[in-house]
């Protein structure tokens, strides 16, 4: 198997969904957050495995509490965006920076968290 560098993985997290978006020609929401969410979940993993290096594996009570505390962040994030961005101008900018954030927190944020709270030990 290739290994990609580091930079190179941001690269193609950051330029793939970008393009995605540039080539959207009705300006579909959907498609706006799909990608966004793919950059920021795409840029989380590269970001994870350089500097986190998270295990998901565990005792089940670690993982459950793993998984009831990364959906409560990530509703919150994706909820509390929407509702501190609610009304605001530039709508499509604000949507796409909510769902990069909502995609950072799956991709590095709740690993990141779980090791730090010791629910999660690291390769």
């Amino acid at each position: 198997m290739v290994e990609i560098g580091f930079a190179r993985q941001l690269l193609i997290s950051l330029a793939g969904p970008l393009l995605l978006v540039l080539l959207n020609p009705t300006g579909d929401t959907y498609v706006l957050s799909m990608a966004s969410v793919l950059m920021g979940v795409c840029a989380g993993f590269a970001l994870e495995r350089r500097f986190v290096r998270f295990s998901c594996g565990g005792v089940w009570w670690k993982r459950a509490i793993r998984y009831l505390l990364g959906v409560f962040v990530l509703f919150g994030l994706w909820g509390g965006l929407k509702l501190a961005f609610g009304g605001m101008e530039p709508a499509g900018l604000l949507r796409f920076i909510r769902y990069v954030l909502v995609g950072l927190w799956g991709g590095v944020g709740a690993p990141w968290v779980f090791v730090r709270l010791r629910l999660a030990e690291t390769e």
